[in-house]
């Protein structure tokens, strides 16, 4: 079966879908994702000055009426805050802003980091505690992947594959061949990324143009790319984050307790190569 495919920069960087079937209906399907895509970010950008997570930074510790999309990608982000035991928090914005590596809007008085307790959600509304800043970059775009392929689905379209910059989930027949770019240069074949998703992050010591995401956290420090896989893609985004701040012994069980699967983890120094 043919795959019909688009390219558009979104997410900051460029997302490509790919979908199967007849032309027109796979064309209409793949504007629909991409529509899908377009409100997540409008949503849930930190760049933005008018996006909804940014009228809830600014909030103030008040009750902020916000839209289904931006609920459920927070309870998601408190849920995997919560449950990785802060690996992966939400909560850094206001270290994040400190550091020059996300804008301040006018957030006054934050502190450095939170926990999952300090997002209340409550009906249509959700809460920060005074001082915390949300960010969601961790898991939105994977969370982004997600909503274009069910955008597929409802379409009708039978198979396709969604690509944001590395956060990837392929669904029907499709095969995708997968490599990672490693820090040094050098590409590792993955193999193949059928009917689910995956998600790489690099984690390393100063920011890298090639590499724009930070990962912080009080992990011990290591270097690499690390790379998950999970059914969801907001999850193997997540994941990629809880991998590389766990102790290397923990890290494989921690990501598959968490609903994983740690795909060749970056070896780490002083540990010998398989």
């Amino acid at each position: 079966m043919t795959l019909h495919a688009r390219q558009k920069p979104l997410l900051g960087t460029f997302v490509d879908i790919a979908a199967a079937g007849e032309r027109l209906t796979a064309l209409r399907a793949i504007g629909l994702a991409f529509d899908a895509i377009e409100t997540v970010h409008n949503a849930l950008s930190f760049q933005s000055t008018t996006s909804e997570l940014t009228r809830l930074n600014r909030a103030g510790g008040q009750w902020c009426e916000m839209s289904a999309v931006a609920r459920r990608i927070i309870r998601l982000a408190r849920g995997m805050t919560h449950a990785s035991g802060g690996l992966f928090n939400a909560t850094l914005g206001g270290e994040l802003v400190r550091r020059g590596l996300l804008p301040d809007h006018g957030f006054g008085d934050v502190c450095n980091a939170g926990a999952a307790v300090d997002i209340g959600i409550s009906g249509s509304c959700v809460r920060l505690s005074p001082g915390t800043v949300l960010s969601l970059d961790g898991i939105a775009k994977g969370f982004a992947v997600d909503s274009a392929v069910a955008a597929l689905m409802r379409a009708g379209v039978p198979a396709g594959v969604i690509n944001a910059g590395g956060d990837m989930r392929a669904f029907g027949h499709v095969v995708v061949p997968v490599a990672r770019r490693e820090l040094d240069g050098s590409v590792t074949p993955l193999g193949g990324l059928q009917r689910g998703a995956l998600a790489s992050s690099a984690r390393l010591p100063s920011p890298d143009s090639r590499y724009p995401g930070h990962i912080l956290g009080a992990g011990p420090f290591a270097s690499g790319v690390w790379t998950v896989q999970a059914a969801q893609c907001w999850r193997a985004d997540a994941l990629t984050k809880v991998a590389s701040l766990a102790p290397a012994q923990d890290a494989c069980a921690l990501v598959e307790k968490l609903g994983g699967k740690l795909v060749m983890a970056p070896q780490r120094e002083g540990e010998a190569a398989a």
